[in-house]
């Protein structure tokens, strides 16, 4: 979709549209799994869920901020016909994700012991959630990945794509997470890791999904694997015009992290309640 011809309102709600669903799905990611958790694992899981969650977010929030830069330096080079400054952003971001995306994890990975004693985790719940926790951390460079191939192709004027992965994604979660906890159909019964591993393997299948498509139907935005390039004016550009957003992004985390503590103080019981309430939070955010 080209923005630069025919009536701008029109354009802009076309292109609007795809997001605007896209986040209803991404709420319905959220209540499928919280269902799952909170129907039939009980209160403890839930919670356990819940004290897990500031702390990927913190982790998203950094990724969120690099995506957008991307997004707008694409738009711009898309508009401008800067077509060799717009592969040179697409390697550089790639890689830039990429590699941060494998610290965060590794951060995350050594930290999570210490982030849960920090965020005062009630004993009962603890290990139940720190098992969560470095599971579900596994999800972020993929989720990363997923994230900047949207952005790419959001900022060459196609939001559609982006949204029917989406839709396969949350499809696929919601079928693969009674699987895996109840261990259905010869799948492994794994209980409240189940829904941490079916997230996994329904990122990785979005992700490479769209690997597999965009060389061949949107090839503009396709990173070269085979030959990598890194320009470090490039990515400091990204993350100087990414800060503010990651800056936003991350004092809304970082508040969540406190508030959960807060919360933490008065029991596994409070914190799956407040968990159950944070998805009620997001059905009326969504107009």
């Amino acid at each position: 979709m080209d923005l630069t011809v025919g009536s701008i309102p029109r354009n802009l709600l076309v292109f609007s549209l795809p997001m605007l669903v896209g986040s209803v799905l991404q709420t319905a990611y959220s209540l499928v799994n919280a269902f799952w958790v909170g129907k039939y694992l009980g209160a403890d899981a839930l919670a356990a869920v819940t004290v897990s969650f500031p702390t990927v977010f913190v982790f998203i929030a950094l990724g969120i901020g690099l995506t957008i830069a991307t997004n707008i330096l694409i738009a711009q080079y898309v508009g401008a016909r800067e077509w060799d400054r717009l592969k040179n952003v697409v390697q550089t971001s790639s890689l830039l994700v990429g590699c941060l995306s494998l610290v965060f994890v590794a951060c995350g990975l050594a930290l999570a012991p210490a982030i849960l004693r920090m965020m005062s985790t009630p004993l009962e719940i603890f290990q139940p959630a720190l098992r969560y926790l470095r599971i579900f951390l596994w999800t972020i460079p993929l989720g990363f990945g997923i994230f900047l191939i949207g952005a790419m192709l959001r900022g060459i004027g196609d939001s559609r794509t982006p949204l029917y992965f989406q839709a396969v994604t949350v499809a696929l979660n919601a079928v693969l997470d009674p699987l895996l906890i109840f261990g259905l159909f010869g799948f492994p019964k794994l209980g409240l890791n189940g829904t941490a591993y079916a997230s996994i393997l329904v990122q990785a299948a979005g992700l490479l999904g769209l690997v597999i498509y965009i060389p061949y139907y949107r090839a503009l935005v396709s990173p070269d694997f085979r030959h990598p390039h890194f320009d470090l004016k490039t990515a400091w550009l990204l993350v100087r015009i990414g800060f503010p957003a990651m800056v936003q992004q991350s004092v809304v985390s970082v508040s969540m992290f406190f508030i959960v503590r807060f919360v933490s103080a008065f029991g596994a019981a409070a914190d799956a309640a407040f968990g159950a309430a944070l998805r009620i939070d997001q059905v009326a955010f969504l107009p």
